[in-house]
């Protein structure tokens, strides 16, 4: 991660150097990797495949998911690179940047989000619904060779 000085004339952009591993004076460790999603719900997928980061005790993932369905029951990603923070009920959030032949057709589905889930490496793929209804996405409403780009920032313990 690129770092820039800045001067009290401005920003040098010449002045600029690279980023080793540790913020100076902040104790702010940077991590990158992959990891390989697992996911039930969906059955086995032909493409699944992860990537993150670790500043300190922030994760940044992202990930692609592609796979037919199969299975019943919630669609919940697991192996994250760490598990998240472990306070009870402190479910935090992440992003569907894609998906395709996911049905919309029950009239009450009007998205799907993600929800990292306490003290464990997994993720619940959810679907928000009218009346303030939310759920796990279901396999049921999926069909054909789904495709998801996904991905969450979240705190670890």
């Amino acid at each position: 991660m690129p770092l820039t000085r800045v001067k009290s004339a401005g920003v040098n952009l010449a002045d600029t150097f690279a980023f080793t591993g540790t913020v100076s004076g902040a104790g702010l460790s940077e991590e990158t990797g992959s990891w390989t999603p697992s996911v039930t719900g969906m059955g086995s997928p032909s493409t699944a495949i992860g990537r993150y980061t670790k500043l300190g005790k922030t994760i940044t993932v992202h990930g692609v998911l592609v796979g037919a369905t199969s299975g019943s029951g919630s669609m919940t990603v697991s192996g994250l690179p760490y598990a998240a923070n472990s306070t009870s009920n402190y479910y935090q959030s992440g992003s569907v940047g894609w998906i395709s032949h996911v049905g919309f057709t029950s009239g009450s589905m009007l998205g799907v989000t993600i929800r990292v889930n306490p003290n464990t490496t997994t993720m619940t793929f959810m679907r928000y619904r009218h009346n303030n209804n939310g759920d796990g996405l279901q396999a049921s409403q999926q069909s054909g060779t789904q495709t998801f780009y996904f991905g969450a920032t979240y705190i670890t313990d």
